[in-house]
């Protein structure tokens, strides 16, 4: 599904005033730095307010695979765009 240009450009703003976010947890596993989700979720949600956007993360399927999808609705058109992406085992 392609994403139409008003929506593209909504979430182009929302980068540019989002900037670089810090990664302030810690994954002893691969010993890397990473941005929990609910800190990104608190630091999105405000922007996306402002655009009129609304943002969820449904539990979803690829195959039998559980996976995350990330849903973006514009509010003042109704058009949406989806993605998902599978969770590892």
């Amino acid at each position: 599904m392609q994403m139409s240009a008003s929506l593209a450009q909504k979430i182009a703003r929302i980068q540019d005033n989002l900037g670089t976010v810090q990664k302030g947890s810690t994954n002893p596993f691969f010993n890397s730095k990473y941005i929990e989700i609910n800190e990104l979720l608190r630091l999105l949600k405000p922007l996306a307010k402002e655009e009129n956007l609304l943002i969820s993360n449904p539990l979803d399927h690829v195959g039998d695979i559980s996976a995350v999808g990330t849903l973006v609705v514009d509010l003042d058109s109704g058009e949406n765009f989806y993605s998902k992406c599978a969770l590892p085992s």
